[in-house]
């Protein structure tokens, strides 16, 4: 099971879940696969911690 999936088991029962990735690829490499749906956010590693401070702030 990778990530993606999860966060579709997890909105199974939690639809308005918002959904924070985190991935080693390319950003714009996911972002043209069609990996993020709906309130979903994406990091790219490495990251720093205000970073992902900021992007779970926005939900």
């Amino acid at each position: 099971m990778n990530g993606r999936q999860l966060a579709e088991i997890a909105r199974d029962h939690h639809p308005d879940l918002p959904i924070l990735v985190v991935t080693g690829y390319a950003e714009n490499a996911v972002i043209r696969a069609g990996f993020l749906g709906t309130n979903m956010a994406m990091i790219t590693k490495p990251f720093q911690s205000r970073c992902c401070q900021r992007k779970s702030a926005r939900f």
